[in-house]
């Protein structure tokens, strides 16, 4: 992201930037806009220390710590955020869980202070890579099998995939393959309203957050219909998506000719409001497809 999620007026680091400009000593780079793939060349190897805090659903942690092990010094430490939070959240968030159980290390769990936030299982851990790690790495490309909450933009997934190709045997490269095409098609059929679009359908995404990239991620990866516009409310602060533009509600006509408006949103309500809004335009009903 460029703009933090809770307040996207705000630039994302707005407030470690401003501690920045107050230091005497140190130094913070932003690397923002794309996923860690993109910027792996511009860090480095030999990291010595992370902190991986991102979607906590997979693949999310998972996929980025594959996509960063090749690049860890010998002894690195990875600390993990919200290794409990589907116990008092959501089910789904076992992303950053399942990375710290599943991988061959050191593993550093402060059962000291387990009272911390009224929780009875601390919420933060972390653990450190040793010669286990790599000999045994095909259990985090197993993992990667489960079924996936979202499905990466076609940019990131094409980086995904050099840097894991690149740096993996082949073997475990096949596994990999198969838990990419496997999830792909279980989204492509499982979302209502995606299976029935006649292919090559020239499509609109009404909703560019996460459901939206999804489905921009899985018609791009499939190539079962091409992308030609995206519509939010927040347009001004995404401007793009995985290369394409995105407009408000009522620029629809400016993106020009296609065959179906896919309103890519969960919510009932969000999603009667987004059909209000297109049939006000104009927009028939024939044209607008919604995925729940």
């Amino acid at each position: 992201n460029n703009f933090y999620y809770r307040k996207p007026e705000k630039e994302c680091g707005y407030l470690a930037d401003a501690m920045k400009r107050k230091l005497i000593k140190g130094t913070h780079n932003f690397l923002l806009g794309k996923g860690i793939g993109h910027y792996i060349d511009v860090i480095g190897q030999d990291i010595d220390f992370i902190i991986l805090d991102t979607t906590h659903v997979l693949p999310g942690e998972i996929l980025d710590f594959l996509v960063l092990l090749p690049m860890l010094s010998d002894e690195a430490v990875v600390c993990l955020h919200d290794i409990a939070l589907m116990q008092y959240q959501s089910e789904r968030s076992f992303c950053t869980a399942l990375l710290n159980s599943a991988v061959v290390a050191n593993k550093i769990i402060n059962l000291k202070d387990k009272e911390v936030e009224g929780k009875k299982y601390p919420n933060i851990g972390a653990f450190q890579i040793n010669e286990g790690t790599n000999k045994n790495i095909i259990n985090l490309f197993t993992a990667l099998t489960f079924r996936w909450y979202y499905f990466p933009s076609y940019v990131e997934m094409k980086r995904y995939n050099e840097i894991i190709h690149n740096n993996y045997d082949e073997k475990i490269c096949a596994v990999y393959d198969e838990a990419v095409e496997m999830n792909a098609r279980s989204f492509y059929y499982n979302y209502t309203g995606l299976s029935n679009i006649v292919d090559g359908s020239r499509l609109v995404i009404y909703g560019a957050g996460i459901i939206g990239r999804t489905i921009l991620g899985i018609m791009k990866y499939t190539q079962r219909a091409s992308i030609v516009g995206c519509v939010d409310k927040n347009y001004k602060v995404m401007e793009m998506v995985d290369g394409i533009a995105v407009f408000s509600p009522q620029d629809i006509g400016k993106i020009g000719e296609f065959d179906y408006i896919v309103i890519a949103m969960k919510s009932s309500v969000n999603i009667k409001e987004a059909t209000d809004v297109l049939e006000r335009i104009g927009i028939s009903k024939e044209k607008i497809k919604t995925i729940y």
